[in-house]
């Protein structure tokens, strides 16, 4: 994100101008000035929106001295199309320091507009150490009620991130939306745009969807081109910044009850008096929408597997690392029929593996441990939760000549219906007896071939897939046989 800003075209696009202004704050007096006065000052000099029940903005006011009752004059400096019936007086009762001045509205101040509204009161009433302005003057909007649909997600194109926020919609006019401001911290973090925050920010962004097209004015970013004071980074609606652009690449995607699914905006990105970037589309999934499931990544069988291309490369002594810290010496040895066994560890725990195109497949069997002879003991692979009779962790050489025994990725599993289903991911199995207990449970097995019988040709091997039906037996116990 740092790099874009370093490349910006200037269009040749008429320069939008924009001033701003700021208030001075209150004047204080010396420190030790006495003052007579009852420090009267309106308490907030914000903008105001009523919702279409109200008929009266409620302006607040404090003072310092509460001792007595009093009335205080208020001057109306500026009324909008006479939109607002502003008492002469505001009355403060005897020992109240909060008083509230209620200005009607006039009935031609209609739904959906805004207003200037200032009014003042004498600057003799003001005292030095008052907290507030002699002056109010803000704007004023009678605003339509809107309804919340939940949280939507914009992933924004110029900065690149996925954001969220609330869409609201207009109870009345249903073609009319609000986003709450999305921009955050965070989302600039993500952007690696830290370097640009400072910018304009607002509540909301609006627009409107009628027959299929979005139609909005601008939104601010919050972001300064080179963080410089002033130079605001703007989506434009493309025509609403100049008429020869087009907006032909805004979209707008219904769901099959005639809902919105989302909608494409494409942004003009510009900076007023500057240049601008072009377009650049972003897109806002309305509440509910369903993001299509991401399909897996099919794991290629054998691809971190470098082996050898013989079942002879597999035979003989080796150190093997199991549950992450046990070293014991085993050794591989060829049955005659395809098959190896691996033996023993764990105080005589033995098991067969399959040879099968280039690796070693481990499945379930029986297990036959000397002293413990009276257990009916099977291996099974497991997911760590339940264990299963018909799949399979295969092994082969890693690059360094580690056999490792992982998860085989085409392992199936039966549901209740008959149809097949793929495995959970097998990272381990039980020597186990389904009436007894488990005897032990075994996982991150690693084997080190010993210096004098390393024979394996390391090298990539075509694999194929074998494909397994497998059997939930149920849930693993905890108990241990020793």
């Amino acid at each position: 994100m740092k790099n874009i800003f370093k490349y910006i075209y200037l269009a040749a696009i008429s320069a939008l101008t924009m001033t701003a202004c700021s208030e001075d704050g209150p004047d204080y007096a010396g420190p030790g000035e006495v003052s007579d006065a009852p420090g009267v000052v309106f308490a907030a000099a914000s903008a105001y929106s009523l919702n279409p029940t109200e008929s009266v903005l409620n302006v607040p006011l404090t003072r310092t001295n509460a001792q007595s009752a009093a009335s205080y004059d208020v001057t109306v400096v500026t009324n909008e199309d006479n939109a607002f019936e502003v008492p002469t007086q505001v009355s403060f009762a005897a020992g109240e320091k909060k008083a509230i001045l209620p200005v009607g509205l006039a009935s031609t101040f209609e739904i959906g507009s805004t207003k200037q509204l200032e009014i003042s009161l004498s600057e003799s009433l003001k005292s030095p150490y008052t907290n507030g302005n002699s002056v109010l003057s803000t704007k004023v909007t009678r605003d339509y009620i809107w309804n919340d649909l939940g949280v939507a997600y914009f992933d924004e194109g110029f900065l690149g991130v996925r954001l969220e926020s609330h869409l609201l919609q207009r109870s009345d006019d249903a073609s009319y939306y609000r986003l709450e401001y999305p921009y955050t911290e965070d989302s600039y973090i993500e952007a690696e745009a830290e370097d640009m925050i400072g910018g304009t920010t607002q509540d909301f962004i609006e627009f409107t969807v009628n027959d299929g097209k979005v139609t909005w004015e601008q939104w601010y970013t919050g972001l300064l081109y080179d963080g410089t004071a002033g130079q605001d980074i703007i989506a434009f609606q493309p025509t609403f910044l100049n008429e020869t652009l087009n907006d032909d690449n805004t979209v707008v995607e219904f769901n099959e009850d005639g809902t919105i699914s989302y909608i494409t905006f494409s942004p003009y990105y510009y900076i007023p008096g500057l240049g601008g970037f072009g377009e650049i589309e972003g897109v806002l999934y309305f509440p509910g929408y369903e993001f299509p499931e991401e399909p897996a990544e099919e794991e290629e069988v054998g691809k971190d597997f470098a082996v050898g291309a013989a079942f002879s490369d597999y035979l003989g002594t080796y150190e093997m690392t199991y549950n992450g810290k046990v070293t014991e010496v085993v050794t591989i040895t060829d049955n005659g029929d395809g098959t190896a066994t691996l033996a023993s560890f764990d105080e005589g725990v033995s098991f067969v593996v399959e040879y099968f195109g280039g690796l070693l497949y481990l499945g379930s069997q029986k297990v036959v441990i000397p002293g413990l002879e009276e257990y009916n003991f099977s291996l099974y692979p497991s997911d760590g939760d339940a264990i299963y009779d018909d799949v399979y962790l295969y092994a082969g050489f890693d690059e360094e000549g580690v056999l490792k025994f992982k998860n085989y990725p085409y392992n199936v599993t039966s549901q209740e219906d008959g149809s097949l289903a793929p495995a959970p991911e097998m990272n381990c199995f039980y020597i186990y007896d389904l009436e007894a207990g488990a005897y032990g449970k075994y996982s991150d097995l690693t084997l080190v071939k010993k210096e004098a019988n390393k024979s394996a040709s390391i090298k990539k091997a075509n694999y194929k897939k074998r494909f397994t039906n497998a059997k939930n037996l149920g849930k693993v116990s905890g108990k241990m046989i020793r």
